[in-house]
């Protein structure tokens, strides 16, 4: 007695086999669930069209993109240096304490200092690299707003 109804692609339950619902009151909610899919129709054709294309957010608009001027890749510069400084900052000590631990007699392992030290190195550095070249294209802007071509 419980027969299953698709309503945009899902199962769900017959509403009138619980008792809560009349038949005729079935019958508007399904025709009201039909005439919503009617008119999402052509939204759904382009999300579809969409997502086949490999879209991760077919619906969202897309986000206007301003092209970089020179102070925000200055300011993000400044930020990437501050965070790689940041993490060399700590991955050094943290790397010659571990590894004065590993040489003593009797210390800790030889690959900790590598399994800990080296992550916050690596990313110090990339993050120092990232930030002189955000610094390189920001000199570049500014020069070629200048019209100053030759020494880029």
């Amino acid at each position: 007695s419980c027969r299953q109804f698709c309503v945009r692609g899902r199962l769900i339950p017959n509403p009138s086999s619980s008792g809560l619902m009349s038949d005729e009151e079935t019958r508007d909610f399904f025709s009201a669930q039909a005439r919503e899919l009617a008119a999402r129709a052509p939204h759904l054709r382009h999300a579809r069209h969409a997502h086949a294309r490999g879209a991760i957010f077919a619906s969202a608009a897309r986000m206007a993109r301003k092209p970089p001027n020179s102070e925000t890749l200055r300011a993000e510069a400044r930020l990437l240096t501050i965070a790689g400084v940041m993490l060399l900052v700590i991955g050094f000590p943290l790397t010659l304490l571990l590894v004065a631990d590993a040489l003593r007699e009797g210390g800790g392992s030889a690959v900790l200092p590598l399994a800990i030290g080296l992550p916050p190195l690596a990313l110090g550095y990339l993050a120092c690299h990232f930030a002189s070249q955000r610094m390189l294209k920001a000199k570049a802007l500014e020069r070629g707003a200048r019209g100053d071509f030759l020494h880029l």
